[in-house]
């Protein structure tokens, strides 16, 4: 009787899974695509993994895309937010108590600013993960050779 249970309760936990993955689930930093089954609510990042798996992230106003957070390692969930980006550096985190730094501007292919500028919390300064596009964040550090 005790196996019967455990199986059953196995059984339902995978099952929640599986209905999960297949309502679409938050996509982690460079997530994969193919991952998700319903796409309308995903976009590319332009880019593939070391596998050649095209990476992705959520693609809705109130989540990834503008969020002053890097989901795609071209920064593509970033890019042409600056009204997003303005608004969010405004609200210094959405009422968290931090201080702000602002990124460097994003460039184009030509190197000429865009004019869009994210902004990241001062502890993600220094932390040895580049969080701004032009990696500023990382430069100038006491601990860079």
């Amino acid at each position: 009787m005790e196996m019967s249970r455990m199986l059953l309760i196995c059984a339902m936990v995978v099952a929640c899974v599986y209905a999960g993955q297949k309502k679409g689930m938050s996509v982690k930093n460079n997530d994969l695509c193919d991952k998700y089954t319903d796409t309308s609510d995903y976009a590319s990042c332009g880019v593939q993994d070391d596998n050649g798996n095209e990476l992705c992230y959520l693609n809705t106003k109130d989540h990834v895309k503008c969020d002053s957070v890097k989901d795609c390692p071209n920064f593509a969930d970033e890019k042409g937010c600056k009204k997003e980006h303005m608004e969010y550096c405004a609200s210094g985190f959405e009422g968290k108590d931090l201080e702000v730094y602002h990124c460097a501007n994003f460039t184009t292919a030509d190197g000429f600013p865009e004019g869009d500028s994210m902004c990241i919390s001062t502890l993600q300064l220094c932390d040895g993960e580049s969080d701004c596009p032009q990696r500023d964040d990382e430069a100038n550090c006491p601990n860079n050779k």
